[in-house]
């Protein structure tokens, strides 16, 4: 192999390498991101529901499901300014009663889980849906499931629904800037990088090779002169 396909062989080699290192932090920085923000939106949907709760407890709206109410109104304007999707609320006799902009987009699935509540009594987190996230297919919404009680009774659960896509979103762009930034980190490191190679370890490698040709054509030339001074101080004894 030539000298320049040995420079072209560990050019490309040592910017393949940057590029793997690059991407490996890049997805890694942003995995933990994510896991980081939705802790963050789980975190807020159990205080929105700690407060919807309390609000449902005050303001028995299944006791008259039928007649709309200013307590209704109220709760979807909350859930509104809270940036729930929606919210499912279950009866005894298994009525639905729905709170938000729009009905909810699985709204079997989030029934099922407000009827899992209401059976085991206990809270629960779910996540439902599927979006692409920011390299693969993500989960689309986080749903928590609550049962209410009243006396120490159950008389109602419901699922409150909070929309994941906002944070895959900001996601995206925070990669786009990220990327960014790592492609410029990988020129200036790859110029960096293979310049100081070549300067150490090529450059000297190709002069030693060099010197070695040259020895190797002049080594006829060595080999006579040194010869030729032997036979001189022969004659200079005799």
């Amino acid at each position: 192999m030539g000298a320049r396909g040995l420079k072209t062989q560990i050019t490309i080699n040592f910017i393949l390498l940057l590029l793997i290192g690059m991407v490996s932090i890049d997805l890694v920085m942003m995995m933990t991101a994510q896991r980081n923000l939705i802790r963050s939106e789980v975190s807020k949907g159990k205080a929105i529901a700690r407060l919807v709760a309390g609000y449902l407890i005050a303001h028995p709206i299944w006791e008259d499901i039928l007649q709309p109410s200013d307590t209704r109104a109220q709760l979807g304007f909350a859930l509104d300014e809270a940036s729930a999707s929606c919210l499912v609320l279950l009866v005894r006799n298994q009525q639905q009663l729905g709170f938000g902009i729009s009905r909810c987009t699985l709204q079997d699935e989030v029934a099922t889980l407000a009827q899992q509540a209401y059976s085991t009594g206990e809270e629960s987190i779910h996540f439902i849906g599927s979006t692409f996230g920011f390299f693969w297919m993500q989960p689309e919404y986080l749903v928590l499931a609550s049962p209410l009680r009243r006396a120490d009774q159950v008389v109602a659960s419901f699922s409150l629904v909070l929309s994941l896509e906002g944070i895959y979103r900001s996601l995206r762009h925070s990669q786009q800037m990220l990327l960014l930034y790592l492609c410029v980190n990988t020129i200036i490191l790859a110029f960096v990088g293979i310049y100081r190679v070549f300067k150490l370890y090529f450059q000297p490698l190709a002069r030693l090779a060099k010197r070695a040709e040259d020895y190797k054509e002049n080594d006829d030339i060595l080999f006579a002169v040194r010869k030729r001074t032997t036979s001189s101080k022969g004659c200079r004894r005799r």
